[in-house]
C-alpha cells in the first residue's frame, strides 16, 4: 500500500461502515452521518463553511430509529435518501457563497479522492496491486461514488422550487396546497367579490366561488389556482355558461394610434400598392418603401419618439431583407439571433417609459416566492429563494409593469416549452407584476379597477401581446392578442410586419395609461396626512391573492 499523509483522507472506520452500508443498501443515511462527523473536524479549520454546512445536516433526523431492519426498510431507506437530497440542496446556497479559497480547497479534496481512487469491495481489493493511502492516523482514503455524489451535490445552487416548475411544467400540487388555497379563498369578502349574475333565487353568483370549486378537484396546477382566468381558454366552458362567459370577456378596448404614426404606416403601404406581382419583385418593395420612410427626415427623439421608432424599425427590417439576414435567422439562427436582430427592436418601442431589460431577476416574483420569510420565534428564517429571470421586463421607478418571454423553436403552439410559458409561467409572472404595483398604491380598489400589466410572448418568427387586469373581484382576468408573423418575404412587410408594430404601440400605451394612474394615484396618497398602516381605512382597499407558490420541497410522487 501506498502511503501519504494528506490530511483530506477518509478515515479507514469511515471507509469500512461505506462498504458496509452500501452492501446492505439500506441504511444510506449512516453514510451521511458518519461522513458529516468525519468532515468536520478534518475541514474545522480549513474551511469554517463547512463545519456549518455539515452540522445542519448532521443534525437532521435521518436514521430508521434503530439498526432493525423490518419489511418496510427499503421504503424507508429510499425515504430517507430523499430527505437527504433535500437538505443537501437547502444547504448548498451556504457553500457556493464561500470564500474563492474555500472552493479551491473543495475541489482539492475532490481532486484528491479521485487520484486515491480504489476498489469497493474486498475481493477486487486483494485482486488490485494499488491500496488506499495511509494517513499518519492509521486512515486509508478511496473514493465511492456514494461520497463523490454527497460532496457534488453540496456545491449544487439552491433554486426556487416554484421558480423551476411553472416554467417547466404542469406539476403535480404538494400536500397542502389546497388547504393553503382554501384559506385564501376563505379570507375573501363576498362585498368585494365579482358577481357576475343572478340565480333563480334572486342571490348573487361570485366568480370566485365558482373558480373555487373547480380548481379544488383539480391535482395538476392550473392557471386557476391563482385566480387568474383566461375567457378564451376552452375550460371556461366546463363550468360557466355562454352568458357568464360573454359577462367576463368585455375587454377594455385597445388605445388608439396617433395619426402622425397612422400617417407613416399610411405613406409606406401607398408607395407599394402600385406594384405589380410584389413576390418576385422584393427588391422594388424594398427601395420603395426604402424612399418613403426617409421622406419624412429625421424626427425630434424628445417630442416625437414613436414616430422615430417606427422609422428606425422599418430601415432595420429593410436591411434584414435586402441582405437575406431574416431567412438565414429563421433557418439556422439561435435564440439570442432572434433576440438581438428582431426583436430588440420591439423593446427599444419602450425606451422612453421605462427600463426594458432581459434576463432580469424579476422583483415582483422574489417578493411572492419569499412572502412567507419573517420572524416567527419558533424556527430561523426561511432561506431566501430565487426568483425568475424573465426574457423580458419593463421597469420604471423599481415597479415592474411587463413581461415577455421568448424562444426559438416554433412548433406551430403545441411545443411543450410554448405552452407552459403562455399557460401558466407567464400568467403567474404577469399576476406578481399586478400585485406588486397595486401595492405601490396601497391596494386601492379604485386602482385595482384601472391597472394593467401587458406580456409580450415571441416564439420563432411569432408574437402575441396578452393584457391582465382585475375589473372587478379578487380575480385576474387574461386577454390574449392575435398572433403576428415576421414575414418571410419584403413582399409581405405591410400585411404582417406592419400590424405588428402596431400592436406593440398600442400594448406599449397600454403601460402607458397604467404608469399614469400609478402616479396619480401615488399623488393622492401623498396629499393625505401620514398615518399608521393598522389605522388605515380598509373599505376601499383589496387584497389580490398572490399567485400560486410551491413550497421549497420535492414533491413525492406515487
Amino acid at each position: 500500500m501506498s502511503t501519504s499523509s494528506n490530511s483530506n483522507h477518509i478515515p479507514k472506520e469511515l471507509f469500512d461502515d461505506i462498504h458496509r452500508q452500501l452492501a446492505s443498501r439500506q441504511h444510506g443515511c449512516h453514510i451521511l452521518q458518519s461522513l458529516c462527523r468525519d468532515l468536520i473536524s478534518q475541514y474545522s479549520k480549513r474551511q469554517p463553511n463547512w463545519r456549518c454546512v455539515l452540522e445542519n445536516l448532521l443534525n437532521k433526523k435521518y436514521s430508521h430509529g434503530g439498526d432493525d431492519v423490518n419489511n418496510n426498510s427499503a421504503k424507508e431507506a429510499e425515504e430517507n435518501a430523499e430527505s437527504v437530497e433535500e437538505a443537501e440542496e437547502e444547504n448548498a446556497e451556504s457553500v457556493e457563497e464561500a470564500e474563492g479559497e474555500n472552493v479551491e480547497n473543495l475541489k482539492e479534496a475532490e481532486d484528491s479522492g479521485e487520484a486515491g481512487a480504489g476498489p469497493t469491495s474486498s475481493s477486487s481489493s486483494s485482486s488490485s496491486n494499488a491500496t488506499p493511502a495511509v494517513a499518519p492516523s492509521s486512515s486509508v482514503t478511496t473514493a465511492t461514488t456514494t461520497t463523490k455524489t454527497t460532496i457534488g451535490s453540496l456545491k449544487k445552487r439552491s433554486r426556487s422550487i416554484d421558480a423551476e416548475s411553472s416554467k417547466s411544467d404542469s406539476m403535480q400540487l404538494p400536500l397542502g396546497t389546497m388547504e393553503a388555497i382554501e384559506k385564501v379563498y376563505g379570507d375573501m369578502e363576498d362585498e368585494k367579490k365579482w358577481c357576475i349574475e343572478k340565480d333563480e333565487e334572486g342571490k348573487n353568483v361570485f366568480l370566485e366561488d365558482i373558480m373555487f370549486s373547480v380548481l379544488s378537484k383539480k391535482t395538476f396546477e392550473h392557471i386557476l389556482h391563482s385566480f387568474i382566468i383566461r375567457p378564451s381558454d376552452p375550460i371556461c366552458r366546463e363550468f360557466l355558461t355562454q352568458k357568464q362567459i360573454n359577462i367576463i370577456k368585455t375587454a377594455p378596448e385597445l388605445p388608439t394610434l396617433p395619426e402622425s404614426i397612422k400617417q407613416i404606416f399610411d405613406c409606406c403601404e401607398a408607395a407599394t400598392k402600385n406594384i405589380e406581382d410584389t413576390e418576385h419583385n422584393s427588391k422594388e418593395v424594398i427601395n420603395k418603401l426604402w424612399k418613403a420612410i426617409t421622406s419624412f427626415g429625421f424626427f425630434d427623439q424628445e417630442h416625437q419618439f414613436d414616430e422615430a421608432w417606427v422609422q428606425a424599425t422599418i430601415l432595420d427590417f429593410l436591411n434584414m431583407y435586402r441582405y437575406d439576414t431574416l431567412k438565414d435567422i429563421q433557418i439556422n439562427g439561435s435564440e439570442m439571433d432572434y433576440v438581438t436582430r428582431c426583436w430588440s427592436n420591439f423593446d427599444r418601442c419602450f425606451e422612453n417609459i421605462g427600463v426594458p431589460g432581459r434576463d432580469r431577476t424579476c422583483q415582483a416574483t422574489l417578493v411572492r416566492v419569499n412572502k412567507n420569510r419573517s420572524i416567527t420565534g419558533e424556527k430561523s428564517i426561511d432561506q431566501q429563494q430565487r426568483s425568475v429571470r424573465p426574457d423580458f421586463l419593463l421597469i420604471k421607478g423599481g415597479v415592474e409593469f411587463a413581461v415577455g418571454e421568448c424562444g426559438k423553436e416554433d412548433l406551430g403552439g403545441v411545443g411543450k416549452k410554448e405552452i407552459v410559458e403562455r399557460g401558466l409561467h407567464v400568467p403567474k409572472i404577469m399576476k406578481d407584476l399586478f400585485v406588486r404595483a397595486l401595492s405601490k398604491g396601497r391596494n386601492k380598489i379604485s386602482f385595482a379597477e384601472k391597472l394593467k400589466i401587458v406580456a409580450i410572448n415571441e416564439n420563432g418568427n411569432r408574437l402575441q401581446v396578452c393584457v391582465l387586469d382585475s375589473p372587478k373581484g379578487y380575480a385576474c382576468r387574461l386577454f390574449e392578442s392575435n398572433e403576428y408573423e415576421l414575414p418571410t418575404s419584403a413582399s409581405l412587410i405591410c400585411a404582417q410586419l406592419f400590424p405588428m408594430m402596431k400592436m406593440v404601440l398600442r400594448a406599449k400605451l397600454i403601460v402607458l395609461q397604467s404608469q399614469k394612474e400609478l402616479k396619480r394615484n401615488q399623488e393622492l396618497i401623498a396629499s393625505t396626512d401620514p398615518g399608521f398602516v393598522c389605522l388605515e381605512n380598509q373599505e376601499s382597499k383589496i387584497i389580490i391573492p398572490s399567485s400560486l407558490t410551491f413550497s421549497n420541497k420535492k414533491q413525492k410522487t406515487d
